[in-house]
């Protein structure tokens, strides 16, 4: 819950009408790449058998857009088997349901198929309107046989009446930096293919970014860039960004987000800021094609 308060400091509103009782089926997740990624790799195990996965620049592109557009940021810590009841535990997650793509400054491009609030309900006009039943397909679909304990709540990221669920929150639509650095697959008994990946989190934050339209002038970006650095503002991996592809983000060719998923995927990640990680174990489902968590752990620097 405590990233909840991160994400709302750069929450942008992107909402769009839907039916009330039943939320539009998803695409498969970008996620379930991952199991024609590894297809090779995993064709000889057995049950009980696991073995480590190279980490390819397909895999690496793979977690890199999935984990933005599943919003791993938001995924709740817990040990197999004992996954939260809370409903805070899910709440942006929820709200995401729905992002399709990752734009040019890596926020999140939302097709909400949650219905909005009408105008006479709760003075909430046109936040999400989520009901139980929705909230329940949406955790069982992700985190499976959890019981979500809902109540009647007036707090400060949704109002519920026992029915419904109220938003008083936007959805989280920027962007996150996870870069894949383990994983690992299981053949489990029960015939399901587990994947344990590990992610280290970069710690780049969007508000610092220089941001230029294609064609701009370049001598922008030399003021904006002589400035930071006789002020000594410059972040320091922005710098390592900087330093390959400040050519092509001074003319607007490419966004700092661009520089950076392509350096992740080339693997030129030296001079990177890890400032934590997370480690989610989880398998796809077959029918839905989306990832379903059995487990998840993150760590910060100075825990």
């Amino acid at each position: 819950m405590k990233k909840i308060l991160a994400v709302l400091l750069l929450a942008v509103l992107a909402l769009a009408g839907c039916a009330e009782d039943q939320a539009e089926t998803p695409a498969a997740s970008r996620l379930a790449e991952v199991t024609d990624l590894t297809a090779a790799a995993c064709a000889d195990l057995q049950p009980g058998d696991s073995v480590d996965i190279a980490i390819t620049p397909e895999l690496k592109k793979c977690f890199w857009e999935g984990s933005r557009l599943e919003d791993w940021f938001q995924l709740p810590e817990f040990d197999e088997g004992n996954a939260p009841a809370h409903p805070l535990e899910y709440w942006i997650m929820l709200l995401n349901e729905g992002a399709v793509d990752i734009n040019r400054i890596g926020g999140l491009v939302i097709e909400s198929p949650w219905a909005e609030t009408p105008d006479y309900e709760y003075g909430l006009m046109g936040r999400p309107l989520i009901t139980v039943v929705q909230f329940d397909e949406f955790v069982h679909t992700h985190f499976g046989d959890v019981a979500v304990e809902h109540e009647i709540h007036d707090g400060k990221y949704y109002y519920c009446d026992g029915e419904k669920y109220y938003s008083r929150t936007a959805e989280g639509t920027y962007p996150d930096y996870y870069g894949l650095t383990a994983l690992t697959a299981e053949q489990r008994e029960d015939g399901r293919l587990v994947y344990t990946a590990q992610l280290d989190s970069y710690g780049f934050n969007a508000l610092n970014f220089f941001y230029a339209d294609e064609g701009s002038d370049p001598a922008v970006y030399d003021e904006w860039f002589a400035e930071r650095m006789a002020n000594d503002e410059m972040d320091p991996q922005d710098l390592a960004v900087l330093e390959v592809y400040g050519d092509q983000i001074a003319t607007g060719e490419l966004t700092m987000d661009e520089a950076i998923t392509q350096m992740v995927i080339d693997g030129q990640t030296e001079g990177f800021i890890v400032g934590g990680g997370l480690t989610v174990t989880f398998y796809i489902d077959e029918q839905t094609q989306e990832p379903v968590y059995l487990a998840v752990s993150d760590w910060s620097v100075g825990d």
